[in-house]
């Protein structure tokens, strides 16, 4: 019998890591989730509340979510890639400020912090 191959690379690269199996159960299902569904954060949000509250101490909302960002980026993925670390904070564009034609006050994401840090204990974005 012939082993079927892994359809994701990337999933198959994380499956392979070495610190998978001393890395906490929950950051190893966000990473694979993040992976195989690449959902928002307020769709593991309850899971990883749950598995925080679960580990009677020994891991929190962050350390979750922190590991699994490392682990994505020991696969060689970027976490700021994936919808669950993209809730950082937003800020407005000032009315004043032109970028691609008037802004009108758009709201924008704000970027260039690593999905690793800035993630506060109880998983809202900390200020940089």
């Amino acid at each position: 019998m012939e082993p079927f191959p892994c359809p994701n690379m990337d999933m198959e690269t994380l499956c392979s890591l070495s610190e998978l199996p001393d890395a906490p159960r929950p950051a190893v299902q966000v990473a694979v989730w993040a992976i195989a569904n690449n959902p928002t954060y307020t769709r593991v949000r309850r899971y990883v509340r749950e598995a925080a509250r679960d580990s009677e101490g020994r891991l929190s909302v962050d350390s979750i979510m922190t590991g699994a960002a490392r682990l994505l980026e020991a696969t060689g993925l970027e976490p700021s890639e994936f919808r669950m670390y993209n809730r950082g904070p937003v800020r407005r564009v000032s009315n004043s400020v032109s970028c691609l034609g008037s802004s009108h006050g758009r709201v924008v994401p704000v970027t260039g912090r690593s999905a690793v840090q800035g993630i506060a204990a109880n998983g809202t974005p900390s200020p940089a």
